[in-house]
């Protein structure tokens, strides 16, 4: 019945607006994940410190999520969440280094 309207070829300005509420459209589902996320580690402790931020966005990352679109809604600097990935991974090799 719309094949007629599928077949229309898009116009400059409503291609870049597709893309734009594509690109909203990915922030704003890796932003209710984020949320979903803290509600929950919200219920069994206070507030997350910077390295729980950036375990919860390294799961969320491997789930799919983009990481600018993670960062954005737990409004973490780039430089941030890798410093707290380094630490993170430094303890866990001095535990299977001490075993």
């Amino acid at each position: 019945m719309n094949k007629n309207l599928y077949q229309i070829p898009f116009s400059e300005s409503e291609r870049e607006e597709l893309i734009r509420l594509r690109e909203r459209n990915a922030y704003l589902e890796a932003e209710i994940a984020v949320i979903k996320t803290e509600s929950l580690e919200k219920r069994t402790r206070s507030c997350a410190s910077q390295g729980e931020k950036a375990a919860i966005i390294k799961e969320l990352r491997e789930v799919g999520y983009q990481l600018k679109h993670l960062l954005k809604a737990m409004k973490m600097a780039k430089s941030t969440y890798y410093f707290e990935l380094n630490k993170i991974d430094a303890v866990a090799e001095k535990k299977m280094v001490s075993y």
